[in-house]
């Protein structure tokens, strides 16, 4: 009962489309991948069954289940919607921490010739420090250019 049964499809539409199933969900069951769920075995006829099965007992639901079902969601969304509030607002803290770090590396860069480093480092090593400053300031700008 491997390939492609009756229920047809390549895993792009087939039984999951014709039960109104979201691409996601389909996936989620195996479906979607052509060729890998193909080779390992995949039965589009076991899909098709549990499509339907799932499409009888949504339609066959009592109210109360029904709202149980709701009440399910909404549960799923406010929990949601607090990642989201909480990833947003770790990214802006470490946007505002990038910032920090790129004037306090900008302002270490415009000192750094005035430094003087001549009694530490020998002028081989001087030299080198100079090259990484300048590396480093010509690949901030082509960073900023490829932002703009």
């Amino acid at each position: 009962t491997g390939g492609t049964g009756g229920t047809g499809g390549t895993g792009t539409g087939g039984a999951g489309a014709a039960f109104g199933v979201t691409a996601e969900a389909a996936a989620a069951m195996g479906a979607g991948v052509p060729g890998v769920q193909e080779a390992a075995g995949f039965d589009y006829d076991e899909l098709a069954r549990r499509l339907l099965t799932q499409v009888v007992r949504r339609l066959a639901a009592t109210p109360a289940e029904l709202e149980q079902t709701v009440a399910g969601l909404e549960r799923e969304l406010v929990t949601a919607w607090t990642r989201h509030g909480t990833l947003a607002a770790e990214n802006a803290r470490l946007r505002e921490q990038l910032r920090e770090t790129q004037s306090h590396l900008e302002l270490l860069r415009q000192r750094a010739p005035r430094l003087e480093i001549t009694g530490e480092l020998g002028q081989a090593e001087a030299a080198v420090l100079e090259r990484l400053l300048a590396r480093g300031a010509d690949g901030e700008s082509a960073a900023a250019s490829r932002r703009a």
